[in-house]
C-alpha cells in the first residue's frame, strides 16, 4: 500500500501530471536543505516513480519534492500524483516526509511546525477526549504532552528532541557547536552536552559577599547625646577626699556616660563609668 492511502482523506484515484507543469511548496524549502542524492536519482532512472506525489488542486507539490526533482533531471514526461487538500498544508508537509533522510535541524524545524498546531489546541482543549491535530491524526494530547506527541510523530525519542530543541535555541550563544551537528563532526548528546558546558562557563558567577559585622563603637569617641538634667539635684563637693557628688533623678531609663573632665592635683583622663538610670529613683552617681 503506498503511503498516500495511510492518509486520511487521500483519494484512491491517481492521476499523471508534466512534472513541469508542478510547483514545490514554500514551506517545503524552509524546513529542508536541497541536497544532492545521486543515488536516489539513479533508483528513480531504472525503478521509475514508484509512489505518487502528493498534490494540491493548485498543482502545488505537497509530499514527493525529491521524487519531483529527480523527475526533472531525467526528463520524464510523466510522474504519478493524487491530488489531495488539507486543513494544515506545513503541517501536512511534515506528515508527508517521514520517509525523508533528515539532519537535526530539519528534525528542530518540523518540531516548530508542529509545536505551533498543537500548542494552541492543547491549551483550548486541555483534558478533554478530542481531535487536537487534525484530519492527519486521530490522537488527543494535553499541554504536558505536546513534546512526547510531537517527537512520536517525528519517529524521535522525546528525550532526544529536547536535546535538539536545546541545541539550536541556544546555537547563538555558542558559536560553531550546531554547525559542526549540522555537518555532522559531533552527535546530537555531543553538541547538547558542550553547549550546556559553554553556558555553564560564560555565566555571570554570582559571589556572595562576607556578611560585615557592625563595628562597635566607643562611647568616648562617638558620645551619646548629651542629658541635660532640670529641676532639683544636690551637688556635694568633698574637698577633703576631693570628690564631687551630683544626686538627681531621671524620669525613664537612659544609658549615662560620665567622662572625668578633671580631678585636682592630676591630669585630664579618659576614664570613663556607665550607669543606667531607673525611673523615679535617685541615685549617686560615680564619683568623679
Amino acid at each position: 500500500m503506498s503511503r498516500s492511502k495511510q492518509v486520511k482523506g487521500v483519494a484512491d484515484r491517481i492521476v499523471f501530471l508534466n512534472p513541469g507543469e508542478l510547483k514545490p511548496h514554500p514551506v517545503n524549502r524552509e524546513l529542508y536543505d536541497e541536497r544532492e542524492d545521486p543515488s536516489f536519482v539513479d533508483s528513480v532512472r531504472y525503478l521509475g516513480v514508484r509512489e505518487p506525489l502528493i498534490v494540491d488542486s493548485n498543482r502545488v507539490i505537497l509530499g514527493g519534492h525529491r521524487r519531483w526533482r529527480a523527475a526533472l533531471t531525467l526528463a520524464l514526461s510523466k510522474v504519478p500524483c493524487v491530488v489531495q487538500e488539507f486543513d494544515n498544508e506545513q503541517v501536512a508537509i511534515v506528515e508527508l516526509n517521514h520517509q525523508r533522510v533528515k539532519t537535526p535541524r530539519e528534525r528542530y524545524r518540523e518540531a516548530q511546525v508542529l509545536r505551533r498546531e498543537l500548542e494552541p489546541k492543547a491549551r483550548k482543549k486541555q483534558g478533554a477526549r478530542t481531535d487536537l491535530l487534525s484530519v492527519l491524526t486521530k490522537s488527543s494530547i494535553n499541554s504536558t504532552h505536546v513534546r512526547d506527541e510531537i517527537a512520536r510523530r517525528l519517529a524521535v525519542s522525546s528525550g532526544q528532541l529536547y536535546k535538539i530543541e536545546f541545541i539550536y535555541e541556544h546555537e547563538n550563544l555558542a558559536p560553531g557547536v550546531a554547525e559542526k551537528l549540522d555537518q555532522g563532526n559531533i552527535t546530537v548528546h555531543k553538541a547538547y552536552q558542550e553547549i550546556k558546558r559553554r553556558l555553564r562557563s560564560t555565566a555571570p558567577q554570582v559571589r556572595s559577599e562576607p556578611e560585615k559585622k557592625p563595628l562597635k563603637k566607643n562611647p568616648l569617641e562617638t558620645p551619646p547625646n548629651p542629658l541635660t538634667i532640670e529641676g532639683s539635684r544636690k551637688i556635694i563637693l568633698d574637698k577633703q577626699s576631693r570628690t564631687l557628688q551630683i544626686e538627681f533623678s531621671l524620669k525613664e531609663p537612659v544609658d549615662v556616660t560620665l567622662q572625668t573632665v578633671c580631678v585636682v592635683g592630676e591630669k585630664p583622663s579618659n576614664r570613663s563609668t556607665r550607669k543606667h538610670g531607673h525611673t523615679s529613683q535617685s541615685g549617686a552617681h560615680p564619683k568623679t
